[in-house]
């Protein structure tokens, strides 16, 4: 699409919208002569969409396609060829949203047996504070307060906003037996802070590879167009933690303390009487049953 001209020419391979199905379609546009951007209309749009979402991609993806037009057209509007943007007024698809599993103590036991190295202490971490996974392996020994109990760290989706977890008595321990490495400057899990979480070598497939070597389901289902997801993954162990938690009878609020839920306080620390009540919260949630 160049703006300059009011032109949107045929594109090849270099196709700026992502490929599913089989492919990029053909845009409702993009004919052996090119059109004028002024006669693209929001039902060009609306049916490059649906020929999209009929060719197999994901409500995800076609969202995403939406999105994409939308700026381009924006940027031509910008320019002057364009009066207004036809994919405004285009209803871009609901995203399918998968419900995620959940370990049962079991089941983080045998995780835990199947582990090696620092993945023991990512698992454990991950279980009993209900952190990300990109939260958790940024984890500093700085964050760690051994003498409070409890460990304060960074929520990477909340711009940095801290949020802070009472030491379950086993995660606490844990950090203990490694003495001598924790440095404040130093990541808790180094090696686990260097790699990234995508691709086939990423942590998240890494993680998949453990459950798979545990002999444990990952609930695969069918997603939104052709794909198949997860619904166990590394996530789970977050969602783990809060379904304990309320199947222990904890208070909503507190969850949501924990969690980092609340979206209009930022608990940057809290009075002596809510760090005992997250404190008996946390130590709630039930030890790994290991063989």
């Amino acid at each position: 699409m160049d703006p300059r001209q009011g032109t949107a020419p045929l594109r090849g391979n270099g196709h700026p919208l992502s490929k599913c199905g089989g492919g990029v379609p053909e845009t409702p546009w993009q004919h052996k002569a090119t059109r004028p951007l002024s006669s693209v209309a929001p039902r060009d749009v609306q049916s490059f969409l649906e020929r999209r979402l009929e060719g197999g991609c994901a409500p995800s993806t076609i969202s995403v396609d939406g999105k994409t037009l939308r700026g381009a057209f924006n940027h031509a509007v910008k320019q002057g060829p364009l009066p207004g943007n036809p994919a405004d007024a285009v209803e871009l698809p609901a995203r399918n949203s998968v419900k995620r599993g959940t370990f049962t103590p079991a089941e983080i036991g045998i995780l835990l047996e199947a582990a090696e190295g620092e993945w023991v202490d990512l698992i454990l971490i991950a279980y009993y504070t209900g952190a990300r996974l990109s939260d958790c392996t940024q984890m500093k020994w700085a964050d760690v307060d051994l003498a409070a109990g409890t460990l304060t760290y960074a929520v990477k989706k909340k711009g940095g906003v801290e949020q802070q977890v009472p030491l379950h008595e086993l995660l606490e321990a844990r950090l203990m037996s490694l003495a001598g490495q924790d440095e404040p400057t130093e990541f808790i899990m180094p090696g686990m802070a260097q790699k990234g979480q995508g691709g086939r070598h990423g942590l998240s497939e890494g993680f998949k590879r453990i459950m798979r070597r545990a002999g444990l389901d990952l609930q695969i289902v069918q997603g939104g167009g052709k794909r198949k997801l997860a619904r166990r993954t590394f996530h789970s162990l977050r969602h783990s933690f809060t379904s304990t938690l309320a199947n222990a009878g904890v208070p909503e609020e507190l969850r949501m303390k924990l969690t980092g839920h609340s979206s209009k306080e930022v608990h940057r620390g809290y009075t002596h009487l809510e760090l005992d009540t997250l404190r008996k919260a946390i130590g709630t949630i039930p030890a790994p049953l290991q063989g």
